[in-house]
């Protein structure tokens, strides 16, 4: 039987021969590519590093777009990039959440060792500012295992630990339902919540991610409602 061909937006895992258009992971070492019911297997009979081949969205119904600080928007607000300072910048998405569950899934495409990344929300109204600890409603988890609630920075609060590395897949979920917001690493399957008080962050919500080190930057991969 003949094997299916691959499109450019399509990639097939090599032991099953599955047509996959989202997760799809390649072995650095051997450059075969496999589902996710077959990359822990390979993973742990070679011991080889994966590189996510997620296929990029080429129309998402968000984007980054409002930023303050060292900080630039490029592929057509699909990817957010620090500069070369050592400085807080942070940006927010363009769609405004107040109902339903959302998820918003990124990309870590460059990490600095002192691993600092920030993923949480803002309520629309919020001033922005390249501190996201000073901006009123902002929520989230950030790197050292720092989460922020409306002004306040603690540390591994209800067990939060980093775990964020370089080409990590984190998807963040805007419950809008019942005011809660979660992340999750899909390389660990670590997740966290946090209850949103609405009354200090009240709707429409935007995502909102704060960088800090030289290069970090991180791509937007798909947006669920």
């Amino acid at each position: 039987m003949a094997m299916p061909t691959k499109t450019q937006d399509e990639f097939f895992c090599v032991l099953c021969i599955a047509r996959k258009n989202t997760d799809i992971d390649t072995c650095i070492e051997c450059s075969q590519t496999f589902c996710i019911e077959h990359i822990n297997e390979h993973k742990q009979i070679l011991g080889h590093n994966f590189i996510s081949k997620v296929r990029v969205c080429t129309k998402l119904n968000d984007i980054f777009e409002i930023f303050i600080g060292d900080i630039q928007i490029a592929d057509d607000g699909q990817l957010v990039v620090h500069g070369l300072s050592v400085s807080h910048a942070c940006v927010r998405g363009r769609s405004q959440y107040n109902s339903g569950q959302h998820r918003v899934r990124f990309r870590i495409d460059s990490y600095n060792i002192n691993n600092w990344i920030f993923f949480g929300i803002i309520s629309h109204d919020a001033i922005m500012r390249s501190n996201t600890w000073a901006i009123p409603t902002s929520y989230g988890w950030g790197g050292q295992d720092s989460v922020i609630l409306n002004c306040a920075m603690y540390a591994g609060f209800n067990g939060y630990y980093c775990d964020f590395q370089l080409h990590d897949i984190i998807e963040l979920l805007l419950d809008c339902d019942h005011a809660i917001i979660s992340i999750k690493n899909q390389r660990t399957n670590s997740t966290y919540k946090i209850d949103i008080d609405l009354h200090k962050c009240p709707f429409p919500w935007h995502f909102h991610l704060n960088l800090f080190y030289p290069n970090d930057q991180v791509r937007i991969l798909s947006v669920e409602s």
